[in-house]
């Protein structure tokens, strides 16, 4: 418990929350000094704003869309302030400006937040309205506190560079450790319990891409941005070693019935020792996670090395115990098993070096970052235009929204509620394009205000004391902001607080300003559920096909470049790292919209069983081939064959023919045999170094070579995967073609 609260107050979140509470305390501070009071809520206002869409990331994306929130803010103010009198133009200004910022979002995480500054401006600008040249004013100030904010803001950057994409490592670190410690318990747990974990494994895949992705652009834009600056190039090597962990540990998926078959029973001292391994390289990257902050200092962890050599000899001992002729495929499986933790292991030995030694330059520019790594965002008007149909749930959305909003307006307007922008703001941070998450942040805002009401009564009943409220409209100021990403309930409660003591402050009856913020709260979320639920839902299986056509296509490039790979034997190029890097990101798409499915009404999981089992086949497609390209990276291998060659590419026609079935499109039916010869070639190869191998034995050669051991499991390896492919290819188009 200790270790979380240390980490917060060291986190990225802490010191935004932290900045944004000193930019409008210093404005409104300098306001009253200055003898204009009225005008810090204004510069506070333009703080508040402008610190929404203020991201790390591409330096230039970041200036312009804190621009953009200002400009957008200004527009707000104005619009709404001169057409708020008149029911017919407000309505309109509410349709037209709603739906524009709500659809910009179509343009990424950035702009979605953009968007979200320009919609919490509306909403802002109905809580005090202005006149006459106060209108300008107003504007103008609040122009001015988003640039304050902007200079403070650029200031921390300049002095603490690399706080974001530190947290971000360590966060990927305890998520690697996490996934890493999952698959060890599922090889110990019965089979009854393995559901959950997998479940669990899944959505820890998922966060994974998605931290990936934040880290891969946080870190290449440090580094295109800054050169050969030594911290950032270590955080850049942790990170691609982070990354093999995980394509290593999706490279080897554990057969879990096989494994309880043959060794759960007699055996288990064999599986307990790989688990412990697996378990303590979870807790290195834990410890790892806590001193990646520390730039130097000595990192010691388990003796892994010891270990392994436990692992080794357990290997040896059951080697010794059984006829190996019989027993050879279990062999193989232990063996490659070892290989999978003994590469993890020296994974973290990488890490450690990186972490405690001084780079040297040569070093430094042995990896220099490649933008293609990245995922570009097109900012064209084409992008607006693709999306301007009910195909596009970003679309459907802004729709939405900008009914919902207007019938909160319209309800709070009819029905005289007190401080009716509310139930506005209420709807604008809850809702959005799926029913799940909006109705799991309508739970966690109702949940969060009522937790902030108590609080404040409770505190309200047993003082009044003018400093103890402004201790906690500071605390919960930047508390509030400091969890808005991280935990919506816990926001909701202090920026609850922090509304009720400002309110204590200026009003003397603050029980009444909770009734109403609790009322509007209640009544926001109410539409908002309501309005997802009716108008144009998006439902998951209206897009799962697409996604899934996605994840074929991405997994068909990944295999591409894999035999490539094994074709060239030359390493790994730019684009197969991309591909990888896209099939990744795809399947986590698809699990995703799977676990978003999950929290739709029983009713509206249309194929939710169908898509379960596209979804395991896409992930165990994906680990197969990541397993050939894993092994061809870590090994000296054979030439592939033309045969290799003419199987894969029948997998691939078989992948393409899914494609086309889940298009809707008609396929002709096909009998080539042409994959039969192909594995039986390679059947037969492998039969040829048993046969050859056996006569060494024969001979009282029992000592086998390295080169005929390493020969041996490479054909083992190549059979079971390129014949796993191939099965989980059929059944994927098997099950698309029936559905």
């Amino acid at each position: 418990m200790l270790k979380e609260v240390t980490q917060f107050f060291k986190s990225f979140q802490f010191a935004k929350g932290l900045l944004i509470t000193l930019a409008a305390v210093t404005a409104i501070a300098i306001s009253y000094f200055a003898g204009k009071i009225e005008m810090g809520a204004s510069l506070a206002f333009g703080v508040l704003l402008t610190s929404v869409p203020d991201i790390p990331g591409n330096t230039k994306h970041k200036l312009y869309g804190v621009l953009a929130a200002i400009i957008f803010a200004v527009i707000n103010i104005i619009l709404i302030n001169l057409t708020y009198q008149n029911y017919i133009l407000i309505s309109i200004t509410l349709l037209v400006l709603v739906f524009f910022y709500a659809y910009i979002s179509v343009y990424g995480f950035r702009a979605s937040l953009v968007s979200l500054s320009g919609l919490l401006a509306i909403a802002i600008s109905m809580a005090h309205l202005r006149t006459g040249h106060d209108i300008i004013l107003h504007a103008g100030v609040t122009a001015l506190g988003g640039l304050w904010y902007l200079l403070l803001s650029t200031a921390y950057s300049l002095i603490n560079p690399t706080q974001f994409s530190m947290q971000l490592l360590s966060e990927v670190m305890r998520l690697t450790a996490d996934y890493l410690n999952t698959r060890a318990e599922l090889i110990l747990v019965d089979d009854s319990e393995r559901k959950e974990l997998l479940k669990k494994l899944f959505q820890l895949q998922t966060e994974l891409n998605e931290k990936h992705e934040s880290l891969r652009s946080v870190l290449l834009n440090a580094r295109i941005k800054s050169g050969s600056t030594n911290y950032i190039k270590k955080q850049l090597m942790v990170f691609i070693e982070l990354i093999d962990m995980l394509e290593l540990a999706i490279a080897n998926p554990m057969n879990y019935k096989t494994i309880d078959k043959n060794f759960k029973k007699d055996n288990k001292n064999i599986i307990k020792s790989f688990a412990a391994i697996s378990q303590n390289i979870a807790i290195e990257l834990e410890i790892l996670s806590v001193k990646i902050s520390k730039k130097n200092g000595s990192i010691r962890g388990a003796d892994l090395d010891t270990l392994l050599a436990t692992a080794h000899n357990d290997i040896e001992n059951y080697k010794a115990s059984v006829d190996v002729e019989q027993n050879r495929d279990k062999i193989l499986l232990l063996r490659n098993l070892y290989d999978y933790i003994e590469q993890q292991a020296e994974k973290i030995k990488n890490i450690k070096r990186v972490l405690t030694i001084t780079l040297k330059q040569t070093e430094k520019e042995q990896k220099s970052p490649n933008k293609k790594l990245l995922t570009p965002q097109d900012y064209s008007i084409n992008t607006l235009k693709e999306n301007l149909s009910f195909k596009s749930p970003i679309f459907k959305h802004s729709l939405r929204l900008t009914i919902t909003v207007l019938a909160g307006f319209l309800i709070g307007s009819l029905f005289s509620i007190q401080n009716a922008y509310w139930i506005i703001l209420t709807i604008i941070v809850i809702m959005r394009p799926n029913y799940g998450l909006t109705k799991e942040r309508s739970k966690q805002r109702i949940a969060g205000t009522l937790i902030g009401g108590l609080i404040a009564v409770a505190i309200i009943v047993l003082t009044q004391n003018i400093y103890v409220y402004i201790a906690i409209i500071l605390v919960s100021m930047t508390m509030g902001f400091s969890f808005i990403q991280q935990n919506y309930k816990a926001s909701a409660t202090f920026i609850t607080l922090n509304i009720v003591f400002v309110y204590a402050l200026l009003q003397p009856n603050a029980f009444e300003v909770i009734q109403y913020r609790i009322i509007d709260t209640l009544i926001g979320a109410g539409l908002a559920i309501v309005a997802n639920y009716t108008l144009w839902p998006a439902w998951e299986f209206y897009y799962h096909n697409d996604l899934l056509i996605k994840s074929i296509e991405s997994n068909i490039n990944y295999l591409k470049e894999v035999k490539s790979l094994y074709n060239n034997k030359e390493g790994k190029s730019t684009s197969y790292v991309i591909s990888r890097k896209e099939a990744f990101l795809a399947i986590g798409n698809l699990m995703a919209t799977f676990q978003r499915m999950a929290q739709e009404p029983k009713s509206k999981q249309k194929n939710f069983m169908v898509l379960y089992e596209a979804v395991v086949i896409q992930h165990t497609f994906l680990s197969s081939t990541a397993a050939i390209g894993t092994y061809i990276q870590n090994h000296h291998t054979s030439s592939a064959s033309n045969d290799f060659n003419d199987y894969i590419d029948e997998i691939i026609k078989i992948l393409n023919e899914s494609i086309q079935l889940l298009k809707g499109n008609h396929i002709a039916t096909s009998d080539s045999l042409k994959h039969r010869e192909a594995i039986n070639q390679i059947k037969s190869h492998y039969a040829e170094l048993i046969k050859k191998r056996q006569e060494e034995i024969s001979l009282g050669n029992l000592v086998i070579t390295e080169e005929t051991r390493s020969r041996l499991k490479e054909a083992h390896l190549v059979i079971d995967l390129l014949q796993y492919l191939f099965s989980l290819s059929e059944k994927l188009k098997k099950l698309v073609g029936t559905n």
